[in-house]
């Protein structure tokens, strides 16, 4: 059977059981997955993730034969409820078991005021990360943007090497790291369309 856990030591320690996980090259955790645990154990994973100091959990995953070191970001990180419809919670048939999403902010509103400041995109429900890219372009820098555009878009930075794909297990979404282009996104939008990926209608 598949086991997904993430612990404040290799050895022991607090530790909890983790419904999926995103995580960037440099191994910091973009999305963790919590299954209904105890306050005080999901507390203390979550002190770990927003310390600001660069203090490694222990991630394993037996069905990616995946155990490794990873931290947080250092930064706060969203919590969100989810649904997790196949489980069953004991002398409780109308409650409904949720785990706690944590997704780090810069996957939900992108960074674009900074040079070669990085950002990530998810696939959400009814939205693939493609197009979340380009609602984040479109909402968060001063160029216009067409949805339409997201998935060559998405395409075309992985081509030329500043969408990098997220490592992910589990619930997780499909995700991306996207870098800010060397010359910005007006040049890299304006050579998209000078090479066809995209066009203007």
């Amino acid at each position: 059977m598949e086991v997904m856990t993430i612990s404040n030591s290799r050895y022991g320690g607090s530790t909890v059981v983790v419904s999926g996980y995103a995580i960037n090259h440099n191994n910091q955790i973009v999305l963790l997955d919590i299954a209904p645990m105890h306050p005080k154990l999901v507390g203390a994973i979550w002190a770990e993730l927003v310390s600001g100091t660069p203090r490694y959990l222990w991630l394993t995953d037996s069905g990616n034969g995946r155990g490794c070191s990873v931290r947080g970001m250092g930064s706060d990180y969203t919590r969100l409820l989810v649904d997790v419809p196949q489980l069953s919670l004991p002398n409780a048939a109308n409650a409904r078991a949720r785990f706690l999403r944590c997704v780090y902010p810069k996957a939900l509103k992108a960074t674009v005021k900074r040079d070669h400041e990085k950002f990530y995109v998810l696939e959400w429900t009814g939205m693939s990360a493609g197009r979340a890219l380009a609602a984040m372009l479109e909402r968060d820098t001063p160029y216009p943007m067409l949805l339409d555009w997201g998935e060559a878009l998405l395409k075309y930075g992985i081509a030329h090497g500043n969408i990098r794909s997220l490592e992910h297990g589990g619930t997780s979404p499909l995700g991306y790291e996207v870098d800010s282009p060397e010359d910005g996104w007006a040049a890299f939008i304006a050579s998209a369309v000078q090479d066809g990926v995209v066009a203007i209608q």
